[in-house]
Parts: C-alpha cells; sequence; structure tokens
C-alpha cells in the first residue's frame, strides 16, 4: 500500500502542471527546484540528526520519501503561481498548509502508511521546519525578481478572492 502511495505522490502531481499558464509557470521553476533542494537536504540533516527515520519507500530513493520530487515541488509552484507577490496571501496559504501537513497529515497518513516515522522531533518542530523553509522560498523568489520591473504581478487568487467577496458589489 506504502510503495502504490508513494508512487501516486511521486507522478500523478506533475500532471497539474500542465493546466497552468506556460509563462507564469516558468517563473516559479526556480523557487520549486529550491524547495526539493531544501528538502532534500533536511532530509539528510534528518538521518543525521534522528529526526525522522524514511522507513518505506520508491526502489531508488533511500532515506528520502518520494514527495519530496512529486508532490512537494508541484504545491512549492502552485502556491506560488496562486498567491505571489501578496505576501499575506502567500503566509496565510503556507501557515495553513504546513499546519495540515505536520499535525494531520503526517501523524494519519504519512506515518500510517509507513512513509517515515518521527523520532526525534516533535510534531511542532516540523511545523517550524516547514515554516522556516517557506520565509526561505520567499525570500528567494523576491531576489530572483528583485530586477523585474512589475510585469505579471498579478495574483490570480487574489483577484478569485475578490470577485467572491460578499461586499456588495456596485452597479
Amino acid at each position: 500500500m506504502s510503495t502504490w502511495l508513494a508512487w501516486l505522490l511521486f507522478l500523478p502531481p506533475w500532471l497539474l502542471l500542465m493546466f497552468l499558464e506556460p509563462e507564469r509557470k516558468r517563473r516559479f521553476t526556480a523557487v520549486a527546484l529550491l524547495a526539493c533542494l531544501c528538502s532534500t537536504v533536511t532530509f539528510q540533516m534528518a538521518v543525521k540528526l534522528d529526526w525522522w527515520t524514511v522507513t518505506s519507500n520508491i526502489f531508488y530513493f533511500t532515506q528520502i520519501s518520494a514527495f519530496v520530487y512529486g508532490f512537494l515541488p508541484v504545491a512549492a509552484l502552485i502556491s506560488f503561481y496562486w498567491t505571489y507577490p501578496n505576501l499575506w496571501l502567500y503566509f496565510g496559504l503556507n501557515l495553513s498548509i504546513d499546519a495540515v501537513q505536520a499535525y494531520v497529515i503526517s501523524r494519519h497518513i504519512f506515518e500510517k502508511a509507513g512513509f517515515y516515522q518521527l523520532t526525534g522531533m516533535s510534531r511542532t518542530g516540523l511545523f517550524m521546519l516547514e515554516t522556516f523553509v517557506s520565509v526561505l522560498l520567499y525570500l528567494f523568489q523576491v531576489w530572483l525578481e528583485r530586477g523585474r520591473h512589475g510585469e505579471g504581478d498579478e495574483v490570480p487568487m487574489e483577484r478569485w478572492l475578490r470577485r467572491w467577496s460578499f461586499r456588495a458589489k456596485a452597479r
């Protein structure tokens, strides 16, 4: 069961990228790759510092869970795609996703499926680690776009939220 779930978190998320606008998708590819790099380093630190133990995986990954190279970069790219450059929308979305991942998904899906077992890190520590990485990713994207001058700064989720607001619409 855990092998099938690992494959589902590794390959199918990449299909979601077909539905995104190519220019905007290209804009956030570097931050998605940085998310992979940060998680790879985190998983290697976890082995040395005994934060968690990877118990089941896809055949060619050893101490790194498969979702690091599947679901995680796609989720990072989509998160930036829908919220960037609105800082508060990005952090609000990320804090809620990180909390659900650390306190619900980690315990009830990843650990029960046998992906990993937390050993030396609490769920709050996992949440703080994920939050730190999301701050790092946002700062990287800001640094990356320092030379840009307002091109394509539309925030799709912000536009969608405005459209669905409950305020009376002007006629």
